[in-house]
């Protein structure tokens, strides 16, 4: 019964509730601080010199900007994580985040804020990482819990990030709450780096 309890990274029981709840908390941090600023990015628009008549059409074109350079880029960084482990391509995730976030804090121009949204989605994935490490390193009996509790972390994120986003952004401005976004990913980032044990190589046989 004890060995039908083990996940096939070898992590106990105890050890695997300790990475559930790492993965959780990374998850929410990195929902919530992209919660702090996404939907204030037309304050940052407008401080860059973007009419009102224009607003709208790039506060949507940066938006989507993510999403498009990620439809190619996800599977690259799945093959990658099959090649070198899991754990390697959270944290490289995680770096892309923070550097990102750092990056459209100093931008200086529209065009800058669309490249660094375009760099976001070509090169983050902190939550789908967090995901595929959970599954290879949760036994299948566990699984479905462990999958319906780590999905809470974004949810919750995605909850308190605009409220706090609001108060930040207005005592201390848009640039300034990147910063502090930026922060919070790297936290997220150190508790994964510390505490996170998942598996780490790649499993015998497989191929990016």
């Amino acid at each position: 019964m004890h060995g039908a309890m083990e996940a096939s990274a070898g992590l106990s029981v105890a050890e695997q509730r300790r990475s559930l709840a790492i993965l959780w908390l990374g998850c929410y941090l990195t929902s919530a601080s992209w919660s702090l600023v996404i939907p204030f990015m037309p304050i940052l628009l407008r401080q860059l010199g973007v009419a009102p008549d224009h607003l709208a059409t790039w506060t949507g074109v940066v938006f989507a900007a993510a999403f498009a350079t990620a439809i190619f880029a996800s599977p690259i960084w799945g093959a990658w994580a099959d090649a070198v482990g899991r754990k390697p391509n959270l944290l490289r995730s995680g770096i892309a985040i923070a550097v990102v976030m750092v990056g459209m804090a100093n931008a200086h121009s529209p065009w800058m804020v669309l490249v660094w949204r375009l760099l976001n989605g070509a090169l983050s994935g902190f939550i789908p990482a967090a995901f595929a490490l959970v599954a290879s390193t949760v036994p299948p009996q566990r699984l479905g819990r462990a999958l319906g509790t780590l999905q809470t972390g974004p949810s919750a994120g995605a909850i308190t990030g605009p409220f706090l986003g609001g108060l930040l952004v207005q005592l201390w401005g848009i640039r300034w709450t990147f910063y502090l976004a930026a922060a919070a990913q790297v936290f997220a980032l150190a508790l994964v780096m510390r505490f996170e044990r998942g598996s780490q190589s790649p499993k015998p046989g497989v191929c990016c």
